[in-house]
């Protein structure tokens, strides 16, 4: 989910490919580097943009306890505090967690992008590192779908994965009350195991997610699978003051054993955040 954690190549067609939404069965089973939900449990639509799915896409109708919780309770901020959220995590499923987290998520600068300032060094940033529109983006740990919509404004069409359904409804209900939400769709899915069509994405973009997968190189390979020939891999990630995290260096390394060239940009400023940060906090792309 965006600035902390998880987590649909959704296509502008208004039926999936492979799974209807009469075929959804439960699939029980597990997935290396998963935070928790594997597949898709339901398929919310922002606007006309409907999501596509593959056709190996399983599903499971409610959340299960996540291998994931000494990740998650190391988490570079929340409304709930650093102690106060690791209690939660260890005691809780962590999608209930971060659904009660939905109603204040976008309070913080850098997730709702409210101050216009703010939203303009990342729309300025995320425009200089993309390809130009139009174009398919699939935004994995999209949280209330911030940066989905900022890019459908732009001229995207934006596939927006999360797994947790209050941050996915608070998705919807911007892009339904925004003129660009007719070219992003929305699914709660994991975004370890995106259930998005492989080879179809222009753009793989996540934010601050993949340093809390269990296995980040084996989730870093499956969003790479979902990229076209010449699809962009943007990665936006931090070593945050908390000890959570991956450093850049991490991160360029992981993306190079993967195969792919990576180029690495820093991103101190406070334009970014809201604030002054003293961290580590990155952009690593990949063409």
């Amino acid at each position: 989910m965006d600035s902390e954690l998880a987590g649909a190549r959704l296509e502008d067609q208004p039926a999936a490919t492979g799974v209807g939404a009469g075929e959804l069965e439960d699939v029980a089973e597990e997935r290396p580097g998963s935070l928790g939900v594997l597949g898709v449990d339901e398929r919310v639509q922002g606007g006309d943009h409907a999501p596509r799915l593959g056709a190996d896409a399983p599903v499971v109708t409610a959340p299960r306890p996540s291998p994931g919780f000494d990740a998650l309770a190391r988490l570079p901020g929340s409304h709930v505090g650093g102690q106060c959220l690791a209690v939660l995590m260890a005691a809780r499923d962590p999608i209930e967690v971060w659904d009660d987290e939905a109603a204040t998520f976008d309070e913080a600068a850098d997730h709702g992008l409210r101050d216009p300032a703010v939203r303009a060094a990342w729309r300025e940033l995320l425009l200089g590192l993309l390809p130009a529109p139009p174009g398919h983006v699939a935004d994995l740990g999209c949280g209330t779908g911030t940066l989905s919509l900022l890019l459908a404004e732009q001229g995207y069409a934006v596939d927006g994965v999360d797994f947790s359904r209050a941050m996915v409804q608070r998705a919807r209900a911007k892009a339904a009350a925004d003129t660009a939400g007719a070219r992003v769709g929305f699914v709660v899915a994991d975004a370890a195991y995106p259930p998005l069509i492989r080879g179809s994405y222009d753009v793989v973009l996540s934010r601050h997610v993949l340093w809390a997968m269990d296995d980040p190189a084996w989730v870093l390979g499956r969003w790479i699978d979902l990229l076209a020939p010449d699809g962009v891999l943007v990665l936006v990630e931090g070593s945050w003051s908390t000890g959570a995290g991956l450093t850049a260096q991490q991160t360029v390394d992981m993306v190079e054993r993967a195969g792919r060239r990576a180029e690495l940009r820093m991103l101190p400023e406070a334009a970014y955040w809201g604030r002054e940060v003293s961290d580590e906090r990155y952009a690593v792309v990949s063409r």
